[in-house]
């Protein structure tokens, strides 16, 4: 898709043409993104942006490729592994050749607090995987307080946990919330009446809200409603007011309404307001407390790694017992707080260092998918948080002995510090 032309290639773009929409392709091809980290997460973001097609995407990396990178980084060979090449150097060429419509550079600078984030300002979007949290907050704070705001993604997995987190500042308006076609339902009848009461043909439910709009069209008799939006108060699954109708023509026969979208406006926090009270999704309901759980968990996780400056050690006792007690003390401090989950935090403790590919892959998805709600204002963003967890898969391991999870030098260290050499 060319920006300059604003044509968009039907063989590459026209499923996603027929999602999204040509007002949210060209939104698209105008937007450049700022994409920090080239791990398991930051690679799959890397590809997905890119084959949906913005404008240019900047990949931002200062590590160099090591053999763990082969286990979660399908871009990463064994060559860049043995000349040490820096990871974005090694993924450049092959992300970039993924769509030739979207222009790929790179940068290899040290991102840190004493980083100037001016250069920030040609982006409209920002992702941050693998950045310590107070970076986080830096970067976070900056792009909220531009005009208009940088949208900002942050995401991180930390072996079975993983979190996204979204800030698109105020006032962020979404056009399409649902991204679904309007219905078109067919009338029994309208009264004459202050209000006027439709009922829906054959008992079908309308699935309105009260305050939403809806177009009448086809309507015989009282056809001063053709053509008309009015909003509607429900009155029961099958019937709603639509206002004063006691001055119109008696309805007579047929005709259908749809549903009037109307944009949406949401208002974002930045991540320094939203760490004591989270606005979470809960992704299982069977585990609603799961979410803020692992919010204190991954908290007392970044304030582990500013104390020690580095993460826990795999499989190591010691360490997992220190992030309960940090947990603990982090939990306290939170307004929006669950019971402590002493388990999870003690398998946290012990998979941190390491990663599982199909996490990093699903969440990988689904930062994608919030960089193209940021871009388009296409559907309704995450607020604010999502947490993910895998513990089902390691509950079963904790009687392993610890020297099972030790990296052995080759591609499946990160998998096996998460589930063990037997796994």
């Amino acid at each position: 898709m060319a920006a300059d032309s604003m044509e968009i290639d039907d063989s590459l773009y026209s499923r996603q043409r027929y999602v999204l929409g040509d007002v949210a392709m060209q939104q698209m091809a105008k937007s450049s993104v700022f994409l920090s980290g080239m791990g398991g997460v930051g690679v799959e973001i890397a590809k997905n942006i890119v084959l949906a097609g913005v404008k240019a995407v900047t990949l931002h990396d200062s590590k160099q490729c090591e053999t763990w990178d082969l286990g979660c980084n399908f871009f990463i060979r064994q060559d860049d592994v043995i000349n040490h090449r820096n990871r974005v150097d090694a993924v450049h060429a092959r992300v970039a050749e993924l769509n030739p419509y979207v222009h790929v550079d790179t940068s290899n600078f040290s991102l840190d607090l004493s980083t100037d984030l001016s250069f920030l300002k040609r982006y409209q979007c920002v992702i941050l995987t693998e950045a310590r949290l107070n970076v986080q907050k830096k970067v976070n704070k900056f792009c909220h307080s531009q005009l208009p705001p940088i949208r900002y993604i942050g995401c991180d997995v930390f072996g079975i946990c993983a979190r996204v987190f979204c800030d698109f500042g105020k006032n962020f308006e979404v056009s399409d919330p649902t991204g679904e076609e309007s219905k078109e339902i067919f009338i029994q009848d309208v009264t004459v009446a202050n209000p006027g009461v439709v009922t829906c043909m054959d008992g079908r439910a309308h699935g309105l809200q009260t305050g939403q709009s809806v177009l009448f069209r086809e309507v015989n008799g009282m056809d001063q409603i053709n053509g008309s939006a009015r909003q509607v108060t429900v009155l029961s699954p099958y019937s709603f007011g639509i206002g004063d109708t006691s001055n119109l023509q008696p309805y007579a026969h047929g005709g259908f309404f749809l549903l009037v979208k109307t944009p949406q406006t949401y208002n974002f926090e930045t991540m320094e307001q939203q760490l004591r009270d989270p606005q979470v999704l809960t992704p299982d309901f069977s585990k609603p407390e799961a979410p803020l759980q692992i919010h204190a968990a991954m908290l007392a996780l970044d304030a582990f790694q500013e104390q020690h400056n580095r993460p826990p050690n795999i499989g190591c006792c010691q360490d997992a017992e220190v992030l309960v007690k940090l947990t603990e003390e982090v939990n306290h401090t939170l307004t929006n707080r669950a019971p402590l989950w002493a388990e999870l935090s003690r398998c946290l403790s012990r998979t941190a260092r390491g990663c599982l590919p199909p996490l990093a892959a699903a969440v990988g998805g689904i930062t994608s998918q919030e960089v193209l709600k940021a871009l388009t204002g296409k559907f309704a963003p995450l607020q604010q948080w999502l947490y993910l967890d895998a513990i089902e898969v390691v509950k079963p391991l904790q009687s392993l002995l610890a020297e099972e999870f030790i990296p052995r030098g080759d591609r499946y260290d990160g998998l096996r510090a998460c589930i063990g050499e037997p796994m």
